[in-house]
C-alpha cells in the first residue's frame, strides 16, 4: 500500500513543475532558455562599438559580439525578463505577447542601449553599446 502513493506524489511533483515561469508569487522571471507557458521568442545579439581604440576607416562598424552582457526586458517597468549574451553577443528569451523595452547594459563601463518593441511573433533584436574605447 504504501508504494502505491509514489506514483501519486511523482505525479504532483511533475504537474507543480509544469507552471509557467513567474506564476505565483511573481518573484520569478522567464529563463533565458524556454518556458512552460506558451511564450515567444525574442532573440538578438549586442555588439561593442568602437571595436577598437582611434580614429574608425571605412564602414561604420556595427562592433564586436559582446560577452556577458546583460539584457533587460520591462513593461512599463517591472523587470519581466533578465539574461546575459553568451560569448557570441547572442541572447535568448520567451516572454508573453506584449509591449516591451529591451535593454543591453555593458557590464564593463555601464554604457546602455534600448528599443521598444512589440512581441506578437519571433522578434530579432540588435542592440550597440559603447564599448568605451576611444
Amino acid at each position: 500500500m504504501r508504494w502505491a502513493r509514489i506514483p501519486v506524489v511523482a505525479m504532483v511533483l511533475a504537474l507543480v513543475g509544469c507552471s509557467a515561469p513567474g506564476s505565483g508569487d511573481g518573484g520569478g522571471a522567464p529563463t533565458p532558455t524556454g518556458s512552460a507557458g506558451g511564450g515567444i521568442e525574442v532573440t538578438g545579439e549586442v555588439t561593442a562599438s568602437p571595436a577598437g581604440p582611434g580614429p574608425q576607416r571605412g564602414t561604420a562598424s556595427t562592433g564586436t559580439p559582446l560577452a556577458g552582457a546583460v539584457v533587460i526586458l520591462t513593461a512599463g517597468g517591472p523587470t519581466i525578463a533578465r539574461t546575459t549574451t553568451g560569448n557570441d553577443g547572442r541572447f535568448r528569451l520567451v516572454v508573453p505577447p506584449g509591449q516591451y523595452r529591451i535593454t543591453a547594459v555593458n557590464p564593463g563601463i555601464g554604457s546602455q542601449a534600448s528599443k521598444e518593441i512589440t512581441v506578437d511573433r519571433p522578434v530579432e533584436v540588435n542592440l550597440v553599446v559603447d564599448s568605451g574605447l576611444r
